[in-house]
């Protein structure tokens, strides 16, 4: 049997290997060059930055030195980081505040879980049963978006809707 038999005769099986054998020789020509760089502790150069390769160290240390000055001023116009917006110094005053049912809450953002099974209700009013929204288990963690003034109730988001409970049976988590 000649080469040019073979190949006819295992056309299929010849073509799955010769792609095999491309996908393979992509693979490393793809990871060699995906190696990564990092700026190195030592400077083998008077001047510039020193990157080394992390793939060389087993064989040596492999180095290159960058300039630390572009002379091209169109690239050191485009590596020339924008300057810092201008910022102020975010205002101390009291809390802000808000009003639910002739209520006065202080308004907070904060995870909080519950201490023992308690009710979230629609209003900060226990004088119904007709307000219970869900009985929430213990160590059930809800957002506290308001502490009342007196401290008796905190609105909270529960399942994407407000409620309020008794704030006797919320706390920091792993406060209790």
């Amino acid at each position: 049997m000649s080469f040019r038999d073979f190949l006819e005769e295992y056309r299929g099986i010849v073509q799955i290997v010769a792609v095999a054998f491309m996908v393979i020789i992509l693979f490393f020509l793809c990871l060699g060059f995906s190696r990564t760089i990092r700026p190195s502790s030592s400077s083998n150069s008077s001047s510039g930055t020193v990157l080394k390769d992390d793939t060389q160290e087993s064989q040596g240390d492999a180095s290159v030195v960058l300039p630390d000055e572009v002379t091209d001023p169109q690239v050191a116009a485009a590596e020339t980081p924008a300057a810092p917006a201008e910022t102020t110094a975010p205002e101390t005053s009291a809390p802000a505040t808000f009003e639910v049912d002739g209520v006065t809450y202080n308004a907070v953002n904060e995870t909080v879980v519950t201490t023992a099974r308690v009710n979230a209700r629609t209003s900060p009013d226990t004088s119904s049963e007709d307000n219970i929204i869900k009985t929430m288990a213990l160590g059930t963690e809800v957002t506290r978006t308001g502490i009342s003034a007196d401290g008796e109730w905190s609105q909270i988001t529960l399942d994407g809707q407000t409620a309020y409970c008794s704030s006797s049976f919320v706390a920091a988590p792993g406060s209790n």
